[in-house]
């Protein structure tokens, strides 16, 4: 049996180097034998008041105001 977790993140900006850019969204998905089970996990988080790129916001479509009651992470 092979068995993975296919983890996506959504973030405010593309460059890790420039922008002090957060995680906005993290998502898992359990795959066995290359077959999704259906077990997954989702959340969002609050980028304490970063906000999005126009390019990120184009690519993940979440709006800054819709995190803005979400869970921290630091």
């Amino acid at each position: 049996m092979n068995r993975y977790v296919v983890i996506d993140t959504e973030t405010t900006g593309y460059n890790p180097y420039r922008g002090n850019h957060r995680v906005i969204e993290i998502a898992l998905v359990e795959v066995v034998d290359y077959v999704i089970t259906g077990k997954q996990f989702q959340t969002y988080l609050n980028p304490q008041g970063k906000k999005s790129t126009k390019g990120a916001f184009k690519t993940h479509q979440i709006k800054d105001d819709y995190l803005t009651d979400k869970t921290t992470i630091c």
